[in-house]
């Protein structure tokens, strides 16, 4: 499923937010999120994950494409979000 749109924000004065779309879904066991860049201009969001019961502890973040391995706060990806930086037409695939 997509994220909710207001599931991203940016800052007054950075509005490339608007160039990511945020996908969200879950199996049985894990939590996965894909968001996309879709513009030729590097891009910045907070994209805020959808499952509360994450608010607690850290968690590890790792693209399934590129291997990565990022550690974040529960809190933080809930409120105000996973902070996201992608260079043009770039993405994220994590598994959480």
């Amino acid at each position: 499923m997509q994220c909710e749109p207001r599931s991203r924000t940016g800052w007054p004065d950075n509005q490339s937010f608007l160039n990511l779309v945020a996908w969200c879904w879950r199996s049985a066991r894990e939590k996965y999120m894909v968001v996309v860049n879709l513009s030729g201009a590097r891009s910045q969001a907070n994209v805020r994950v959808p499952w509360e019961e994450l608010k607690n502890g850290s968690w590890r973040l790792t693209d399934q494409l590129t291997g990565a391995v990022y550690v974040r706060e529960g809190e933080e990806m809930f409120n105000p979000g996973l902070y996201i930086d992608l260079e043009a037409w770039e993405f994220h695939f994590l598994k959480l």
